[in-house]
């Protein structure tokens, strides 16, 4: 079991790993809605729901740090493929029939 310092991890190898996969499938995925967009030849959006930042907030900044220096990834290059984000709020009303 992983506890609160996950460099008792015995598999830290496997982490950086799927971290790194994760990063990968991502860019995959955003390049690829980007060059279906440009081939429809008009001038497109594209909204993702998730992108590369994402990541970071679900771990710790140390660990996160430690992420991109194993997958020789950086921080701005993400930033930079993005340009510009805005936040969707949802609200969800209950309705009660009393």
């Amino acid at each position: 079991m992983q506890t609160g310092n996950y460099c008792s991890c015995p598999f830290l190898t496997l982490f950086f790993a799927r971290e790194q996969g994760l990063i990968e499938l991502q860019m995959q995925l955003e390049d690829s809605f980007f060059k279906i967009a440009a081939s429809t030849g008009r001038p497109s959006i594209c909204f993702l729901d998730r992108g590369l930042l994402d990541i970071p907030a679900y771990l710790p900044p140390k660990q996160w740090q430690d992420v991109l220096d194993a997958t020789g990834f950086k921080e701005a290059d993400m930033a930079e493929r993005y340009l510009g984000n805005f936040e969707l709020c949802l609200r969800y009303y209950s309705y009660r029939g009393t």
